[in-house]
């Protein structure tokens, strides 16, 4: 015998049978529209749009890996589907009779709406992540420019007090050949001095 998949759309809840099942959002919406049409075929365009808002919200890669996703939740194995059957080439069908949706079920408009808002907070949740990183390089960058100006700062001050201290050498410099200059001016005085002096004793 093959269980019914009940779903309470008003609690978000889903059993197959009595065994109560837990699914994430994106399946659970998928198995919302395919149950809610069962015995209908399901295009992948309208599954996109009422899953995941528009047609540009995921491409068939994703739909047929989210629908393998929803056939593992709830035991529908994919080489012999009993649920969920693939029709080549157009979409999906739920197999009429055995779902039953209770509770106030969203219609397509609803769903495309809420698909569309889950879309938008992921984008926005991206967008939130991408200038955070921005704002981080940016941060970083100021950072490293504020050290490159303080090095340059350190840098000149160095060379400045270098350029004191070799002033200072040469200024010393300058004195000691200055003094011993004086120096050699005083002896030279002095022998002169010395030299008038006898040439007046011999007068």
């Amino acid at each position: 015998m093959i269980d019914v998949i009940r779903i309470d759309a008003a609690a978000h809840q889903v059993w197959k049978g009595q065994e109560p099942l837990r699914l994430r959002p994106t399946p659970y919406r998928m198995l919302v529209c395919l149950a809610g049409r069962a015995g209908t075929v399901v295009s992948r365009a309208e599954l996109v749009r009422a899953v995941w808002g528009s047609e540009a919200g995921a491409n068939a890669k994703t739909v047929h890996a989210q629908v393998s996703l929803l056939r593992q939740a709830i035991g529908d194995p994919g080489d012999r589907p009993v649920y969920i059957v693939s029709v080549t080439g157009v979409g999906y069908r739920f197999t009429k009779g055995l779902a039953e949706i209770t509770g106030a079920e969203p219609d397509a408009e609803q769903q495309e709406a809420l698909g569309l808002a889950q879309t938008l907070h992921a984008a926005l949740a991206e967008l939130n992540e991408r200038v955070g990183e921005r704002a981080a390089e940016l941060a970083a960058h100021r950072v490293a420019a504020a050290e490159a100006r303080a090095d340059s700062r350190i840098a000149a001050v160095d060379w400045v007090a270098a350029s004191e201290a070799r002033f200072q050498r040469d200024l010393e410099r300058a004195n000691g050949v200055i003094e011993a200059l004086r120096e050699r001016v005083r002896q030279l005085e002095e022998r002169l001095g010395s030299g008038d002096g006898q040439a007046e004793a011999a007068l």
